[in-house]
């Protein structure tokens, strides 16, 4: 897989930009906000007009869906985490068009086998929309997939059920 610089400085602006949407989402769905009104211009601005609904639905399955817990940090933080650094190779991976397994290897550590499915829908037009619109998340290293911490999880652990 790819991995990403630790500092969210260091990423191309592609990666800044949906790294922040999502870290956006996060902050606004706390909030009790309106997603897709919070993400709508943002979207808007960089040429990727109604993604932000494809983001929303991607989000929004992993906030309902997950067997463990997914940290997306405040659109504040500097860096960039594993969990975050894995979301990215999501998307990474369905817009280089062979990576299906990939991506569907990354979230099975999330989401049960229904959710993954949606999730997958959601997140294959998200990439799409982001390429069509010129913003690629560079390309993942197939055959050294580290799986999300939340894969190592065994036996009865309680996990929260919603997004970090």
């Amino acid at each position: 897989m790819q991995s990403y610089p630790d500092q969210f400085e260091a990423l191309p602006f592609s990666e800044q930009f949906i790294l922040w949407a999502m870290r956006k989402w996060v902050w606004a769905n706390r909030r009790g906000l309106n997603t897709v009104d919070v993400l709508r211009e943002p979207f808007d601005r960089i040429g990727a007009p109604r993604t932000h609904y494809a983001l929303d639905g991607f989000m929004t399955i992993l906030n309902l869906c997950p067997e463990a817990n997914i940290n997306i940090q405040c659109t504040c933080r500097g860096t960039v985490n594993e969990d975050e650094n894995h979301l990215l190779n999501i998307i990474s991976a369905l817009q280089a068009k062979a990576g299906d397994d990939t991506a569907k290897s990354l979230l099975r550590a999330w989401l049960p086998p229904a959710a993954m499915h949606w999730a997958m829908d959601q997140c294959q037009l998200l990439a799409n929309d982001l390429a069509n619109a010129g913003h690629r998340v560079r390309t993942s290293i197939v055959g050294r997939l580290a799986l999300p911490h939340a894969a190592l999880l065994q036996g009865d652990h309680e996990v929260p059920k919603y997004l970090n």
